[in-house]
């Protein structure tokens, strides 16, 4: 881009900003205070899922409870790596 388009660019994410300061941090990716902890909540829950269903499958050596873990474990990552969007974050409020 050339440094007129980002000059341009800049200024339409700061009017958003100012406009719908909520609707612009929604939209570009950065969550609110308690989106941030739902999610984090989903995150642990997931991992401590996992983890106690691959033991329990480990100590009892049943077969299908381990399977069941494992598929545990790949949700619980999927959960992790979801919430890396690799968005750029947005720039600070005028």
């Amino acid at each position: 881009m050339r440094r007129h388009e980002r000059r341009q660019l800049r200024e339409i994410e700061r009017a958003l900003l100012a406009t719908d300061h909520a609707w612009a941090r929604s939209v570009f990716g950065e969550l609110s205070g308690p989106e941030r902890r739902r999610r984090t909540a989903a995150r642990v829950t997931a991992d401590l899922a996992a983890v106690t269903v691959l033991a329990i499958g480990a100590f009892t050596v049943s077969m299908p409870t381990l399977f069941a873990g494992t598929v545990l474990a790949n949700i619980a990552l999927c959960c992790h790596l979801g919430g890396a969007t690799g968005r750029s974050p947005m720039p600070p409020p005028a």
